[in-house]
């Protein structure tokens, strides 16, 4: 039985690489070795390219990467750890504030940045050009974090996720504008 082979020296990576040097590296490789992408080699070829398939995915799981999938309850909060987790991206379209928490959380921590960021997106709705868009996307991922299932394991430092949006400073902004400029459109 032969030694298996380097899995640094398989994917092509430096001792060390970051879990996306090395799942990109892995992507490359099966690109360039998949019996698939092969359609006219013979069947000699072909077994080669089947071994080295292998010898790839060995590798890849070697280095002990998890590649991460939607809603896949084998990955951890990247905040505390705990599972089940999903793939989150929340957006402030506020200039001083513009930021995006994407990442993968689980329930308490996505609702935790989703509601920061619907909140702060809320009370400058009527000043920064109307972002619906941000709005929604924004709620639609909210809605796909309350629907996770209780969080649990983790390191403990899961994030409180606060009151929702809808009961903040920034939705009484939201609803009290219009009101004020009708109000003050019918006085003029």
């Amino acid at each position: 039985m032969s030694p298996s082979p380097d899995p640094h020296r398989v994917l092509g990576v430096a001792v060390g690489a970051s879990a996306d040097e090395i799942e990109r590296a892995w992507k490359q490789r099966l690109r360039e070795v998949h019996p698939d992408r092969h359609p006219n080699a013979s069947p000699a070829e072909r077994s080669q390219l089947d071994e080295r398939t292998r010898e790839v995915n060995a590798a890849h799981d070697a280095l002990g990467v998890v590649a991460h999938s939607y809603d896949d309850p084998g990955t951890r909060c990247q905040h505390c750890g705990a599972t089940p987790t999903a793939l989150f991206e929340f957006t402030v379209p506020v200039r001083r504030f513009r930021t995006s928490a994407a990442g993968t959380y689980c329930r308490d921590c996505a609702l935790h940045h989703g509601r920061r960021a619907q909140r702060i997106t809320l009370l400058a709705f009527w000043f920064v050009g109307l972002p619906i868009g941000v709005l929604l996307s924004n709620a639609r991922a909210l809605w796909r974090a309350a629907l996770l299932k209780e969080p649990h394991g983790g390191d403990g430092r899961r994030l409180i996720p606060g009151p929702s949006a809808v009961t903040s400073w920034g939705a009484l902004v939201f609803a009290a504008v219009p009101v004020l400029l009708i109000l003050f459109l019918t006085r003029v």
